[in-house]
C-alpha cells in the first residue's frame, strides 16, 4: 500500500488557528513594548524640562549675585534658554544679617506657567560702598596653585 503525500502524519506546519494566535500574543506584546518606550521618552523630556530650569535658575541666581542686586521685593520675568522661554520669578527677602539678603528663584514650565519645575535660594551680599572707581567692586585674586611662586 502507498503512501499518499498529503498523509496527515507527514504534514509538519502550522494550522491557521496557531499562526493566527502567534500574531495575537505578538501584537499584544508590541502594543506593550509601544506603552513602555513612550512613558520612557515621556519621563526623559520630564527630566531634562527639571534640569534645564534648573540650570535657569542658578543662572539668574548668579547673574543677580555679579550685577549686585540688592533692592528687596519680587519680580517676574523671562529667560530664553535651550530654544525656550523659561517663566522665573525673583523675591528678595531681608535676613536677620544686615549685610546679607536671601534670594528665591523660581523657574516654571514654559507650557504651564502654573507648574514650578525648580526653586533655588541663595543669598546676596550687600554691595561695597560707591569708594570705588567706576562702582566696580573688588574681587580677590584666586591663590596661586603650588606655594608662593612668583
Amino acid at each position: 500500500m502507498a503512501r499518499s503525500p498529503y498523509n496527515a502524519c507527514n504534514e509538519h506546519g502550522f494550522t491557521l488557528i496557531e499562526v493566527l494566535v502567534a500574531v495575537a500574543v505578538l501584537a499584544i506584546a508590541l502594543g506593550a513594548l509601544i506603552q513602555a518606550a513612550s512613558e520612557s521618552s515621556a519621563g526623559v523630556a520630564w527630566l531634562r524640562d527639571r534640569t534645564f530650569s534648573h540650570w535657569v535658575a542658578m543662572n539668574e541666581l548668579t547673574s543677580m549675585q555679579l550685577r549686585d542686586v540688592w533692592n528687596t521685593g519680587e519680580q517676574d520675568s523671562r529667560r530664553r534658554f535651550a530654544g525656550r522661554e523659561w517663566p522665573v520669578h525673583v523675591e528678595i527677602r531681608e535676613t536677620s544679617y544686615p549685610q546679607l539678603r536671601r534670594a528665591d528663584v523660581s523657574v516654571y514650565d514654559p507650557e504651564d506657567e502654573e507648574q514650578s519645575l525648580s526653586r533655588v535660594t541663595g543669598l546676596l551680599r550687600k554691595p561695597p560702598e560707591a569708594g570705588l572707581q567706576g562702582g566696580a567692586t573688588s574681587i580677590p585674586a584666586p591663590p596661586r596653585a603650588g606655594g608662593s611662586g612668583g
